[in-house]
């Protein structure tokens, strides 16, 4: 059955508007695809398009919504999510009535990109036929590591170049290649390559979005580095009012400059408890004492922790050690009255 030269432009035209690969040019995408589709509907190829579209859109929505936070973005999201399912739907058929089909073995293998599903990507992508092996989009999923290793990206970087000296005008793979210097840490050259697609393509939000965390990394980077006293001063401040979530953060920061101070641990401890986190509060004190067996405040934390949990054989244990190590600690006097309270 000859397909008519009006479905074939119409087809033709979607690709072309997929090539901007922005949220309105795959709109428009969608909408072509689904014209054609009413013109001839049993060409299999405009089904299989309309899924790539889908997917590709849902993709992108759900990559900038994502990062703006989906709870903000709810019905974007949903919506995003039932672009997904329709066009996995339509591809898993498609696939079914011509395995060797390249639109759906795209779309398919950009869903489970997304979902990082390993084994079912790289299932897809041996489908591909030998003579579809050098399809820009098939080569542009080929370079994808699955890893934040610094070899793997830079394997990653080094073969999306390779791709886009071949296809010079192909933004996708430009944009990728800006994603990918983002992860290596380059920020001035990731920042230049979405500034670039930008001069092409005002519309394309991602790249904005991407400098504007750029822009961010690089004040975070130039940023007088704070000591690990620093860290744990100023998060000690935040817990007293009340501000024990980011107080924890800081905390952390610290533990990563030095792993094997208490004080950082302890203060974690503290705020967990203010959460009401107390498995997490227990945790946070018993690694302090693994660093530092005689550091008194996590006896403390530990002997509040565990009276809060009701846990009184245990809590009357750490607070006579704290008293035993801190005769005339600041916490000494609540230590003695508690160690009253709970003594058969």
């Amino acid at each position: 059955d000859q397909v008519p030269d009006a479905v074939l432009q119409q087809v033709a035209a979607g690709y072309s508007e997929m090539e901007n690969d922005t949220e309105n040019a795959l709109s428009t995408a969608v909408a072509l695809f689904e014209q054609t589709i009413a013109l001839k509907n049993d060409y299999l190829n405009a089904h299989t398009a309309l899924a790539e579209a889908l997917m590709r859109r849902a993709f992108i929505k759900l990559e900038f919504y994502g990062d703006l936070q989906a709870k903000k973005n709810p019905r974007e999201v949903k919506e995003s999510r039932k672009d997904q399912a329709r066009a996995l739907l339509i591809a898993q058929q498609s696939f079914k009535r011509e395995a060797s089909n390249i639109q759906a073995l795209r779309a398919l293998s950009d869903y489970y990109l997304y979902e990082k599903n390993i084994d079912s990507f790289e299932k897809v992508m041996k489908e591909v036929n030998p003579s579809d092996k050098d399809d820009k989009v098939v080569r542009l999923l080929k370079t994808y590591k699955f890893s934040e290793n610094k070899n793997d990206l830079e394997a990653q970087l080094n073969d999306l170049k390779k791709l886009v000296k071949k296809h010079p005008n192909f933004v996708r793979a430009h944009y990728e290649i800006g994603k990918t210097l983002f992860k290596l840490e380059n920020f001035e050259e990731a920042k230049k390559i979405f500034q670039e697609i930008l001069k092409k393509n005002g519309q394309h939000l991602r790249s904005t979005h991407q400098i504007k965390l750029l822009e961010q990394a690089i004040e975070d980077l130039n940023k007088p580095k704070l000591s690990y006293n620093d860290l744990t001063a100023k998060a000690s401040r935040l817990q007293q009012i009340d501000r024990a979530k980011e107080a924890i953060g800081l905390f952390e920061q610290a533990i990563g400059l030095d792993r094997t101070r208490p004080e950082a641990y302890a203060g974690a401890g503290w705020c967990y408890i203010d959460l009401e986190d107390m498995n997490a509060a227990l945790k946070s004190f018993k690694l302090a004492l693994e660093w530092q067996p005689n550091f008194a405040e996590a006896y403390m934390g530990l002997g509040e922790t565990y009276h809060s949990q009701d846990n009184n054989e245990l809590a009357l244990k750490n607070y006579k050690k704290y008293v035993g190590l801190m005769p005339n600690g600041p916490e000494t006097p609540v230590a003695k009255r508690m160690i009253k309270l709970l003594t058969p």
